[in-house]
């Protein structure tokens, strides 16, 4: 894949990533605070959004895990795409909650 293919490619993984994540987002925080589900978690257990949010991705990451070592992969319930981007957009709200409690 060359530059200007890779470029393409990335900009239309992003849409779809963007896209599935404002999706899911109706689900869990409305169109209110898009990190209030972390939040909420984060209070109840009394550790930090930043917890909650590594806590989250780590389902994630083993599954990728397991995909990458060939465990399972047809059998998984969610495909490997979304949990790549899922992936993606946990370290996104994690770089939000730090962005915001260094401000």
């Amino acid at each position: 894949m060359n530059t200007k293919e890779y470029a393409k490619w990335r900009s239309e993984r992003t849409r779809e990533r963007e896209e599935m994540c404002d999706r899911k987002a109706k689900e869990y925080s409305g169109d209110q605070d898009r990190l209030a589900s972390f939040r909420e978690v984060a209070e109840d257990l009394g550790v930090g959004s930043d917890i909650v949010i590594m806590i989250f991705m780590r389902k994630h990451l083993d599954s990728i895990n397991a995909y990458v070592r060939g465990r399972n992969p047809s059998g998984m319930v969610e495909p490997i795409k979304g949990r790549i981007y899922d992936m993606i957009n946990y370290l996104e709200f994690l770089l939000a909650v730090v962005e915001e409690e260094q401000s």
